[in-house]
């Protein structure tokens, strides 16, 4: 039973994600449909994550880093969305690290900290970013030293 209820879910959140980007082709000025989209394709990714589907995640993840991109150019300070691009960042640089793919690895999470650093810099009394920068460098530290 666990098999269709996952079948279940993954077609339901498919029709979300192409609901999301169907409204964004409506109005890309609207940041609200934006973030639909964004959404629809974070909850698959995370569904194929879940499944052990690593080409599948990666592609999602990209098309909600893809998605995040678009929205940057309607809010380019927003801070939350930084932070949110700094998140998708993680999960490639995971994926690539549990597929093999070390430099994209290691580049993925340097793109993280780099987007992190900004954020502690623009609000240096912010625990949470600090918190998240230590994070991204570690996952970063981990990943070189296993490359060598």
């Amino acid at each position: 039973m666990p098999d269709q209820q996952g079948q279940y879910a993954e077609a339901w959140w498919r029709r979300d994600r192409d609901s999301g980007v169907a409204w964004t082709g409506l109005d890309r000025a609207l940041p609200r449909w934006q973030r639909e989209a964004v959404s629809g394709h974070h909850n698959l990714a995370a569904l194929a994550l879940k499944r052990g589907d690593l080409a599948a995640a990666r592609q999602g993840f990209l098309g909600e880093r893809a998605a995040y991109e678009r929205l940057r150019a309607l809010l380019p300070d927003d801070a939350e969305l930084q932070a949110s691009i700094a998140n998708v960042d993680s999960y490639l640089g995971s994926i690539a690290e549990r597929a093999g793919d070390l430099p994209e690895a290691i580049a993925r999470f340097g793109g993280q900290i780099a987007r992190l650093e900004a954020q502690v810099k623009a609000d240096p009394l912010s625990a949470r970013m600090k918190q998240r920068l230590a994070t991204a460098l570690g996952l970063q530290a981990d990943t070189r030293s296993i490359a060598g």
